[in-house]
């Protein structure tokens, strides 16, 4: 992860105190939205919890693979975020579902990290995890579009 004058939780609550709270992914006052938490680095990789509700399911108790889908696209952009102090929007994302992820699972996360970077481009993989058994990969195509700095959120020096 680049090196930074502030903390990763300080970098991360200024990040999420910018969006606000109304983020599908991460936001926690979405009412409809998937409430994702925990976000720090761990082991090179941008991490996070996800506590899926009944409103997730797919079939048979099973996650929606729209909503792994999202899971994964979110820890993708906070790997660029933590790791080069910038956003993203994505190009395109390819998932592989291993194995279905349980709505009442409550040792769900996800984990990503940048692979490549190529100007503007970045290669990111990412993994929704249940405990240590993966459920779900991705890889993905993201392109920056500004700093954290030009947006305002980090000062220079930050």
């Amino acid at each position: 992860m680049k090196s930074s004058n502030i903390t990763v939780n300080e970098l991360i609550a200024q990040v999420r105190s910018y969006y606000g709270e109304g983020c599908f992914a991460c936001g926690q006052a979405n009412p409809h939205g998937l409430r994702m938490e925990g976000f720090g680095v761990q082991d090179g990789y941008a991490v996070a919890e996800f506590k899926p509700r009944a409103e997730h399911r797919g079939t048979e108790g099973t996650l929606h693979g729209g909503v792994v889908t999202t899971t994964l696209d979110e820890i993708s952009v906070w790997a660029a975020i933590l790791t080069y102090q910038t956003m993203v929007v994505t190009g395109r994302l390819e998932v592989k579902f291993r194995r279905p992820g349980k709505v009442d699972d409550p040792n769900l996360w996800a984990r990503g990290r940048v692979e490549e970077r190529r100007g503007k481009r970045l290669v990111i993989s990412a993994q929704l995890l249940s405990g240590s058994t993966v459920c779900a990969s991705s890889t993905g195509l993201f392109i920056t579009t500004q700093t954290l700095e030009e947006m305002g959120i980090l000062t220079p020096g930050d």
